[in-house]
């Protein structure tokens, strides 16, 4: 798992972020030249982030975590974030 560590977090929520968006979002946190050489994984089933399948980006703890779209994936991660004990 790759794990990023960022100066600076930033105090605003975004809900989304529109495709054409995506690259300098990435690249504003770092992040794009990892998604490019397929550096990221999920931390939930270890698949190979990409510009297509990226479907969750949350702050946890500092650290960035980027999940794929898979649903279950993006639920597991999302009950960690929001500190949601597992059943």
């Amino acid at each position: 798992m790759f794990n990023l560590w960022v100066d600076k977090i930033v105090e605003r929520r975004i809900y989304a972020v529109h495709d054409r968006d995506l690259k300098v979002f990435l690249t504003d946190l770092h992040l794009l030249d990892k998604v490019l050489g397929g550096e990221l994984k999920c931390p939930e089933c270890e698949c190979t982030i990409t510009l297509e399948n990226i479907g969750f980006i949350s702050m946890l703890k500092g650290e960035v975590r980027v999940c794929c779209d898979n649903l279950e994936c993006f639920y597991k991660l999302r009950r960690e974030v929001r500190g949601v004990k597992k059943e």
